[in-house]
């Protein structure tokens, strides 16, 4: 090779590496600006995500809050609930366990206010062992309407009876009694225990 062509060769070669320099200052400087501008976006996206973060964090804490209040107030009223069963429970041993005469004078105004007319049976509970015969002739002596027999067939009742007339019932059981009394006292009741 002569001398001019390895001038010619050296002047390519050392402008090519002028050249790549050149090229790899430009991108080295486009390199930094894209860093720069990368490192500021990835900053705000870790604010962004540590906002998100901490409002879902915030959301789920009102969320866990909100549950537990909710199962407070469920147990609470699952308390108040079993308070006035109980309530009721004790005041329906009172009555299967009355004194025999106030029982017997009890069912008597219970059937006198159930206005019987003509040939009725008493329904009674088949634990029950203080109305008899005895009692339905003295409250045929004070009812001049009806005529009230005793059933043989007892039901399932706690105490008080059925007045069964035909295909019509009249149920004057503890178990109605008290759901009637429930129905109206109860309100009531809750507000005085719970108040």
């Amino acid at each position: 090779m002569t001398m001019d062509a390895e001038k010619i060769i050296k002047k390519i070669l050392d402008e090519a590496r002028a050249e790549a320099e050149k090229i790899m200052q430009e991108n080295s400087k486009e390199l930094e600006s894209m860093k720069e501008k990368y490192a500021a976006q990835i900053e705000q996206y870790k604010s962004e995500t540590e906002d998100i973060a901490e409002k879902r964090a915030a959301e789920k804490k009102r969320q866990m809050l909100a549950s537990g209040r909710i199962d407070a107030a469920r147990m609470i009223l699952k308390a108040k609930r079993d308070g006035i069963d109980q309530v009721f429970s004790a005041a329906l041993e009172e009555l299967k366990n009355m004194d025999k005469d106030k029982y017997l004078e009890m069912i008597g105004s219970f059937v006198k206010a159930a206005r019987p007319q003509g040939d009725c049976e008493m329904i009674i509970g088949k634990e029950e062992k203080r109305i008899n015969e005895d009692f339905i002739k003295d409250i045929n002596a004070q009812i001049e309407s009806a005529k009230i027999t005793l059933r043989d067939k007892k039901a399932g009742i706690a105490g008080g009876f059925i007045l069964a007339k035909g295909g019509v019932r009249t149920n004057v059981s503890f178990e109605v009694l008290m759901q009637a009394a429930r129905e109206k006292l109860e309100p009531k009741l809750a507000g005085e225990l719970f108040s």
